[in-house]
Parts: C-alpha cells; sequence; structure tokens
C-alpha cells in the first residue's frame, strides 16, 4: 500500500515538472518572437513607415514649388498661399519603435547668384527653405528650394529634382538667357521648426524687378549644392562652358564670339512658418 501512495505521489511530481517545464519553453518561445520582431520586422517595417515619409515630403515640397511659381507669376500682395509640410511620422506603438522627427526652416542669403560682364559684377545673395529628416532607419535627405529649384540632397549627392527657370535663345548673332531667380525672405518670429506635426509654410508675394545685363562673361551660383547646379547648367548651356568646384558652379561665356544677353528677373517672396497640426 505505501508502495502505490510513493508511485501516486512520484506521478505527481512529474507532471508538475513537465507543466514548469512546458511553461519555461512557452515563455522562451514568446520572448523569441518578440526579439525576432523587434530585431528584424520592426526595423523593415519603420525603414519603410519613414521612407513613405520622405516620398511624401518631396511630394509637398513639389506642392510648396508649384505655389511658389503661382506667386512669382501672379505678382499679387496681400494674397498668401500656404502649402503643408509633414516634419515627421509615427512610431509603432508598443513595439520599442522611433519617431521620426525633421526640421524645416528658412535659411537667409543662403546662396548667390553671380553675374559679370565686362564692367560690373551683378550680386544677388538669395534665401531658401531647407527640410532636413531625423530619421532612425531609412537614410536621412534633405529637400531645399533654392533660386527656383527643388533639390534632394543625402550622403552619397544630390541632385536637382524640378529644374529652376533658365532658358536659352540662341541666334545668329546673340546668345540670349532668361533666369528667374526668386528670393525667399522670412517674416514673423520664426524661421525654423523641429518635430513630427505637419505645419503649413506661408508664401506672399513682396517685389520683382527685371535687369538686361549685355556681354556677360559669366553665372556663378555659389550654393552648397554644386553638383546639382552643374547637372543643370550642363543641360542649359552645353558642357563646354560649365565648371564647378566645392562652393560653385558657372558657366563661362567669355569665349563665345556672341552678344550674350542676360534677361534676369528677381522674384522676392515673403515666408512665414505658421503654427500647424501638432499630433
Amino acid at each position: 500500500m505505501k508502495d502505490i501512495i510513493k508511485i501516486k505521489k512520484l506521478k505527481n511530481y512529474d507532471n508538475g515538472v513537465v507543466g514548469i517545464i512546458t511553461a519555461i519553453l512557452l515563455i522562451g518561445l514568446i520572448i523569441s518572437v518578440i526579439t525576432i520582431i523587434q530585431t528584424v520586422f520592426v526595423p523593415n517595417w519603420m525603414e519603410q513607415s519613414e521612407s513613405d515619409h520622405m516620398d511624401q515630403v518631396a511630394d509637398q515640397f513639389a506642392q510648396l514649388k508649384f505655389a511658389i511659381d503661382l506667386q512669382s507669376v501672379l505678382q499679387e500682395r496681400n494674397l498668401p498661399i500656404a502649402s503643408p509640410i509633414t516634419l515627421g511620422n509615427r512610431e509603432i506603438p508598443f513595439l520599442g519603435s522611433s519617431r521620426a522627427y525633421g526640421n524645416l526652416e528658412i535659411v537667409q542669403d543662403e546662396c548667390i547668384v553671380t553675374i559679370q560682364n565686362d564692367t560690373t559684377s551683378y550680386n544677388y545673395q538669395i534665401g531658401t527653405i531647407r527640410y532636413s529628416s531625423s530619421n532612425s532607419y531609412f537614410i536621412d535627405q534633405l529637400f531645399i528650394y533654392e533660386t527656383g529649384a527643388l533639390i534632394i540632397s543625402q550622403d552619397d549627392g544630390n541632385i536637382i529634382s524640378v529644374n529652376p527657370s533658365v532658358s536659352v535663345e540662341n541666334l545668329t548673332n546673340d546668345y540670349n538667357i532668361t533666369f528667374s531667380i526668386i528670393n525667399i525672405s522670412a517674416i514673423g518670429n520664426k524661421d525654423s521648426i523641429s518635430g513630427y506635426g505637419t505645419y503649413p509654410i506661408r508664401i506672399e508675394f513682396s517685389n520683382s524687378n527685371t535687369i538686361n545685363i549685355t556681354n556677360a562673361d559669366q553665372i556663378t551660383v555659389t550654393t552648397e549644392y554644386p553638383e546639382s547646379w552643374e547637372n543643370n547648367f550642363n543641360y542649359v548651356f552645353g558642357n563646354e562652358y560649365v565648371a564647378s568646384n566645392a562652393f560653385s558652379t558657372y558657366a563661362d561665356f567669355s569665349g563665345i564670339t556672341k552678344n550674350v544677353n542676360v534677361l534676369l528677373r528677381i522674384i522676392d517672396l515673403n515666408a512665414q512658418l505658421a503654427p500647424g497640426w501638432v499630433e
């Protein structure tokens, strides 16, 4: 009888051990699944989310350029147009992901356009609009509206995605260039904002001026993105006239036997970072 009782106790003990081992295995499996999700799936999900956000900002900057171009054509004061920019994106709840933040700023005198002829050097300091991302998974990018061009920049280079307004008319005796440069000036108390909400930029026409420059020798754009401007100038003028260095891109017309004339349009716009929709 005692032996039977001992066997029953031993069986109960074995059942308890099996239950503990099963629980440990289940906990280990759950921890493994969560670890795989956090180390493999979450980075992939967040990288895709941040990539989608960069595409969204690219579209919004294209809309911003359209609003600026519209103001440049209408040239109507007291008729502001607002264009929204989304600074960041949301994290995935409960899975340890990070939010992506961004910074939007209006940078005064960021770019210089210089046009020279045999007697005078015309210099114009240009303000720009710049967005910079602070991604956790996807490569960081800059979106810049500069002198009528829309530039995208990252670690491995930069490119103009929407061209500025530069055109050439190559006639028998004349080489006529039309160049519209757009200067952005910040008004109000804020010229930069950071976070992850959506904030509108209000654009308003301020002033315009047109200058005819004859016997031009050179057009120079001093910029942080000379690679982009070199590609654009190569397309417009031809690469035999264009060169660049670390700080500027220039088109040299001193070897052209024709009369080089530049019709320069300078358009001044005011920009203001308005309160946005904070998430």
